[in-house]
This record gives C-alpha cells, sequence and structure tokens, in this order.
C-alpha cells in the first residue's frame, strides 16, 4: 500500500458551470472578478410576523393557550377574597384551567368546599365561556 493517495478526480460536467463562470470576462472596475453565473435568489415578499408565526403554529397543529393574560386581572374576583391569596391560575390547554396551590391541605379544603364555586364564576364570566374545568394541582416550586 501507498502512502500517498491521489486525489479524487472531479467529473467534468459538475464542474462546468464554475468553469465558465471563472472564463466569464471580470467586472468593469474591478479587474479579475468573475461574474457569478448562478441565478438570482428568490426571496418571498415581507410578511407581519404574526401571520408568519400563526401559519407555522398550524402548520404543527399547535394552538395558544385559551387563557388570556386578563384571567391574572380578574383573579381577585373570580376566586373570591378569601381564596385568592391561597390559590393562582396556571395554564390552560384544551379548555381546562390548572389551578395551583401552595399546599396539599389547601388543595383537599379548595377541591372539597370550594371548587363549584370557582368553576361556577369562571363560566359565568363572559370572558372565560371557553374553559370548560378546573383542576387543582400543587403549585410548582420556584
Amino acid at each position: 500500500m501507498s502512502a500517498h493517495r491521489k486525489p479524487p478526480r472531479s467529473h467534468p460536467r459538475l464542474d462546468a458551470p464554475r468553469l465558465r463562470a471563472l472564463r466569464l470576462p471580470g467586472i468593469e472596475g474591478l479587474p479579475g472578478l468573475p461574474l457569478d453565473s448562478d441565478p438570482p435568489e428568490r426571496r418571498r415578499a415581507p410578511e407581519p410576523l404574526n401571520q408568519t408565526l400563526g401559519r407555522i403554529l398550524a402548520r404543527h397543529h399547535i394552538r395558544l393557550a385559551a387563557c388570556p393574560d386578563t384571567l391574572l386581572d380578574d383573579w381577585a374576583e373570580l376566586a373570591g377574597p378569601e381564596l385568592a391569596p391561597r390559590i393562582r391560575p396556571g395554564k390552560c390547554e384544551d379548555g381546562i384551567l390548572y389551578l395551583y396551590a401552595a399546599t396539599s391541605a389547601d388543595i383537599f379544603e379548595i377541591r372539597r368546599f370550594k371548587l363549584r364555586q370557582i368553576e361556577a364564576r369562571i363560566r359565568q364570566h363572559p370572558r372565560y365561556r371557553t374553559i370548560r374545568q378546573v383542576r387543582l394541582q400543587l403549585a410548582p416550586s420556584r
């Protein structure tokens, strides 16, 4: 075996466009630079970012949460003065609102005695009619 290998030969048909570009005359005022033989880029017309993101999300079947940020503003009214400091709204997926409580004792008490009242208040509010179920969870550690 020889330690020296020959460089691979390139196919003449594949190198033809490159060689043709090298043989073209230079640009006036810039001697030695060949003209570019590649076709110009085809670009789409610019479109607003929200349209682009909406199209991408729809293509991948991703739906944004139905719970608006106004839920945080209305939370004291929806939960009531007793429960608002003890639970907070979390994510909202497929019409299910997840509420986070600090302790498991709070979850037990709210689920047993107050959950139906919270669900009724949320369903009666005109902004949150898409929420069809409320679930309680232990708040993730921060």
